[in-house]
Parts: structure tokens; sequence; C-alpha cells
């Protein structure tokens, strides 16, 4: 089944992606982009985003909406979605791809975007696939309803990555080489070494649901962790790794040491 990226610009693309955002997110209508604003920044004579739609037998299971800053070349990337039932399917990856292009033509180098950082999936998609690098730790970030996030606070890692460095997807070292190389940190250890590992849960979805006080406590740890190093220390998350193991998934970040 092919998947289909355009641009989009009518009235009924537009409310169907408002729809699509409730469905992937649980937004209500306050949470979700308007229509007014979807408007603004798919219009042709002043261009102030890029609004793109995956469509599969002309439904649409995917959106990405990239507004313009006013940092000369960079964009950051808004929102980034794809319904559960069409995921590992590389529809995320077409969406990026094709905005990266269209970014590229129009001499835009870089992108910021911002992400729950305890999501296993999306710290693979914007660290290892698209070679981001996470810059800052925002604490409780978004104000909104969201039934994904369950009553979580939104806390959001701030990325930025070259757009030509994201069109190469790059290979790393695997988890288990990654614990023998670099020490771990933790709340109540957090060495002064040139890089350290961070876990995050391998299924926060599955947490939420089985555990929710459990992922809240996941959530004040890796809180103090990327604070101290991110916002205090200077150093940026530079990889991610992920892997299944005897204990299930474990995933970690990679802190470096700013250069």
């Amino acid at each position: 089944m092919g998947v289909e990226i355009r641009v989009l610009s009518t009235p009924e693309e537009l409310d169907a992606c408002v729809a699509l955002q409730k469905a992937i997110w649980g937004l209500d209508d306050q949470g979700a982009t308007s229509p007014i604003s979807l408007k603004v920044w798919t219009m042709q004579d002043v261009q102030t985003g890029l609004v793109l739609g995956a469509f599969m037998e002309n439904q649409m299971v995917g959106m990405i909406i990239i507004l313009a800053t006013m940092e000369p070349g960079l964009a950051y990337g808004h929102m980034l979605g794809v319904l559960d039932a069409f995921r590992d399917q590389r529809v995320g990856d077409l969406l990026h791809g094709t905005a990266a292009r269209q970014l590229l033509a129009r001499g835009i180098r870089e992108m910021a975007w911002t992400y729950d950082p305890m999501e296993s999936r999306n710290a693979y998609f914007y660290l290892s696939l698209q070679g981001g690098r996470g810059i800052r730790y925002m604490e409780d970030c978004f104000h909104v309803s969201c039934a994904m996030h369950a009553g979580m606070p939104m806390d959001r890692l701030l990325v930025r990555s070259s757009i030509k460095e994201s069109l190469q997807h790059k290979d790393d070292i695997t988890a288990a080489e990654a614990m023998i190389r670099y020490p771990l940190a933790s709340p109540t250890h957090m060495p002064h070494a040139d890089a350290v590992l961070l876990e995050i849960p391998g299924d926060l979805k599955t947490l939420k649901i089985h555990d929710m006080e459990r992922a809240l406590r996941w959530q004040q740890d890796i809180r103090l962790i990327f604070t101290e190093y991110l916002n205090r220390r200077s150093y940026i998350a530079t990889s991610f790794f992920s892997e299944i193991t005897g204990l299930g998934r474990k995933s970690y970040y990679l802190l470096s040491r700013s250069a």
C-alpha cells in the first residue's frame, strides 16, 4: 500500500488535520490547532509554515506542521504524528524527509523540535534517525488537556538538527556496549564524566496504563538528571540506545559534554 505525501490546503484537508491531532494525541479543542491557524500556515502568498499530510487510499494517516522562526535558516517542527495503526511503516520518515527537502529548497538548513523525552520511539526518531542533539530540558512546557499524557506534566526536550544530516541515517553502538563504556547517571549519582547514560522507560505507554505512580517517579528522576546535565552543566543529548533484553526493552540517552 503506497503512501502519498502532499501539501494540505483545502478546508476539508485542514479539518481532517485537526481531527487527526485529536485521534493521535487525544487533544481537545483547546489543544488542537485551530483551522484559522492552519490556514495561516498554508497560505501561498505569505509563507509562514509548511503543513503536509500522509495519505493511504485517500485516508489521511499522518501529518507534519512546521513553522517559520525569527532565527535565520531555522524552522520549528511543531507537530509530527501518525495514527497507531499505521506506525512502523515509515510514514513518519516520509513526512519528515519530504518536509526537509522542501525546507532545503527554501534555504532552511536547521530544524528545532520539542518532544516528550520519556518516549523511546520519539527519542530514537529525532536523535538516532534524524541526527538531532538535545540541548535543553523544558519542565512543564505545555498546559493542555491531552489523553495521551493522562495527567502527567508535559515536559519536553528541545532538539536541534542539521537538515542535511537528518537525511543521512547513522549507526550507533548497541545499548549493551554503551553500558560498558559510560557511567549511568541517577538522581543520587551524577558524575562529572565526559559522557553519561540516562535511562528512560522502554515502553512508557504500557507503564502509564499499569502503574501511573511509577511513571510519575520515573519522570521526576529523569527531570532531575536532564536539568542538571543539560540546563546547568551544558551537556548535550548526543545519542540514543534502545534494545530488547531478557528484562524487556532497555533505553538510554547519552549525555555528552558540549564541544
